[in-house]
């Protein structure tokens, strides 16, 4: 069977996107090589596909507009293009999010994952889960008077009633509420997964988020209602990971305690973070 020229859409990397359309390429053209390429975008370095391919250099966003018309590029597909390489050299997490929605648009048509705008809009916003996480305690029936309104209310610092509406909207798409016999909505027993073309960078930006909300509650809360403390300290590699080791059976001890809790009443968040201060590899090559 022929193989099928690479569809752009179906790709998040653009180093692999460029990869596979250059082997297609190879197989269908008659002289096509890395220099055929390089001449065809109007460049003078005849391995640049190589370099950009193997990742030894970054692609600046005039000269993927000049790779676009190489390839003959729609509109469309030159727009997910320089998306898609943005999305790929951000370092800035925030960014990412921005080319990755744009990109998520551009990809409709193919249905790659339907619910991929709710996993994005969920991760953005600290209120989903909170939201979530109240209705555990509270009986939330939708159709009582300023329902949304009163669940807003609650959250601290407040939502709008439309913010919370949505919120609502989007757990029940996502499976991870849902409305019960009685009227009212609950929890599931669903966890999110992401899968792997949005997982990480969807969970690092709820950790930034949140991050920013731990910054914040010193000044929004009196010591009663919060617990904020740290330590530095300086330990070898073997004693970073008993940390990280000791970290994950606490968390795995406080969930099973949580789980026993007979009356939730109030949302809490509560962040881990062991972080290096210093670069010992670095301090090495100084003193030699």
């Amino acid at each position: 069977m022929e193989a099928q020229k690479p569809d752009i859409f179906l790709y998040l990397g653009y180093r692999d996107y460029l990869r596979d359309i250059y082997y297609w390429k190879k197989q269908h053209e008659k002289g096509f090589s890395y220099r055929k390429f390089s001449c065809q975008a109007g460049v003078s370095s005849p391995n640049f596909l190589e370099r950009l391919i193997t990742g030894k250099r970054n692609l600046l966003p005039a000269t993927a507009k000049k790779i676009s018309r190489a390839l003959s590029h729609s509109p469309e597909e030159c727009e997910y293009f320089r998306n898609m390489v943005l999305f790929d050299q951000s370092v800035i997490t925030k960014e990412k999010v921005k080319y990755f929605k744009v990109m998520n648009q551009l990809r409709k048509p193919y249905n790659i994952d339907p619910l991929a705008d709710c996993k994005m809009e969920h991760y953005q916003h600290w209120y989903f889960m909170a939201i979530r996480h109240l209705l555990c305690a509270y009986p939330f029936n939708p159709s009582a008077k300023y329902a949304y309104r009163i669940l807003g209310s609650m959250l601290s610092p407040p939502v709008s009633e439309k913010e919370a509406r949505r919120a609502v909207k989007v757990l029940k798409k996502l499976g991870l509420v849902e409305k019960r016999p009685d009227g009212t909505i609950g929890i599931t027993e669903k966890y999110l997964s992401t899968g792997d073309e949005v997982g990480n960078l969807l969970v690092k930006h709820f950790h930034e988020v949140m991050l920013k909300k731990a910054g914040e509650c010193m000044d929004r809360f009196p010591a009663e209602q919060r617990d904020v403390s740290s330590l530095t300290v300086c330990v070898s590699d073997e004693m970073f990971s008993l940390i990280k080791q000791e970290f994950q059976l606490f968390r795995k001890r406080l969930v099973e305690k949580i789980k026993s809790d007979t009356d939730p009443r109030n949302v809490y968040q509560i962040n881990f973070q062991l972080f290096p201060l210093s670069d010992h590899k670095r301090l090495k090559e100084i003193l030699g």
